[in-house]
């Protein structure tokens, strides 16, 4: 029996994080769990936001299955980025998460406002796995 297109296409993560090491992490742990999801990486809101809209150099990009974002962002701000996404027509049922350093409880509250998971980013490579097994539940497929 032939796989399905459905089944050949790997979920695909759009990952909003400025720390290039944290962004370089996640993507070798979601690569080692097995999951075989691709992820893509944002630094700013708006390249994330071309990303998702298939704009300029992301008019090929893939449908994004999956937004994880880091709130705590240099040039600005990733709460923002979140109810933009619970706002848009488009992208108010793209499944999104958080993963993020410190998270306060007015941050924990806002993200439960808009339905989204959010998670600390864990200290050891060992912490990753409880997390990327609740993104993998909560991705398109």
């Amino acid at each position: 029996m032939l796989p399905t297109m459905e089944a050949a296409v790997a979920t695909q993560i759009l990952h909003l994080d400025d720390n290039t090491g944290d962004a370089a992490i996640f993507h070798e742990v979601v690569a080692a769990s097995g999951w075989g999801a691709q992820v893509h990486h944002a630094i700013v809101p708006s390249q994330a936001t071309l990303f998702l809209n298939r704009i300029g150099d992301y008019a090929r990009a893939p449908q994004a299955d999956l937004v994880v974002v880091d709130l705590q962002l240099r040039a600005s701000d990733g709460r923002q980025f979140l109810e933009m996404l619970a706002k848009h027509p488009d992208f108010k049922d793209l499944p999104s998460a958080v993963l993020s350093g410190a998270l306060t409880r007015g941050d924990r509250a806002r993200c439960k406002a808009l339905g989204v998971p959010c998670f600390e980013k864990p200290i050891s490579i060992d912490g990753y796995e409880p997390i990327i097994a609740a993104l993998r539940k909560r991705a398109r497929r």
